[in-house]
């Protein structure tokens, strides 16, 4: 509670106002449309997103003196077909973001980040009436660190996921850019480059 907004806190826990607390789950798999649900009756819209409604159960977080990954044990019920067979066509989805919400009902319309946590699916199992999934906070070896490469010669807004975006600034015609200062110039977009130009130009830093 010491990281909610000190002006929600009482409104969030006074026992007579009647308001209730919600599950709310998102399943971010790669490739498959991203999935939401609320353990609740009836769909529930929470900071503009729609959750539907499903029967599922979140057990408590499980910690071991060993130094192993809190783990928490999330069952949705094998009646949802959509995402059963989202864990059939991707071999359980191990690898796959899952984010848990509490929510209260009074408080649908703010984002309260406090009340999220953020999860990587470990492993699934299935039988007739659940479908289990065991969670785990995400590896901090698997993030890339730096966020990205740094370059004396090349602009890393040359990658076509980035060239004419934010950053890059271009929006003139030529479709591609190869990402040398040089061919910025030509673009009339020099101020905009951004390769590490005081590097070592020998090689690249990582």
């Amino acid at each position: 509670m010491e990281n909610l907004p000190s002006s929600l806190q009482w409104d969030l826990i006074r026992p007579n106002l009647g308001n209730q607390w919600l599950w709310l789950c998102k399943f971010v798999v790669s490739t498959k449309p991203t999935q939401y649900y609320a353990r609740n009756t009836e769909d529930v819209t929470y900071d503009s997103q729609a959750y539907g409604k499903m029967p599922f159960e979140v057990g408590g977080q499980v910690r071991s003196g060993e130094g192993s990954i809190p783990e928490v044990v999330l069952q949705v019920s094998a009646l949802n077909e959509v995402l059963y067979d989202i864990v059939r066509s991707t071999q359980g989805a191990v690898g796959s973001a899952v984010k848990l919400i509490k929510v209260n009902s009074d408080f649908l319309a703010t984002d309260i980040s406090a009340l999220e946590a953020d999860y990587e699916l470990m492993a699934s199992q299935a039988d007739d009436d659940w479908i289990y999934f065991t969670l785990g906070v995400p590896n901090p070896m698997k993030q890339r660190f730096p966020l990205r490469d740094y370059s004396s010669s090349i602009c890393p807004s040359a990658h076509p996921d980035h060239f004419k975006g934010v950053r890059c600034g271009y929006a003139g015609a030529d479709p591609t850019c190869d990402g040398t200062l040089e061919d910025c110039i030509t673009k009339s977009n020099a101020t905009m480059w951004n390769g590490e130009i005081g590097m070592d130009p020998i090689g690249m830093m990582v």
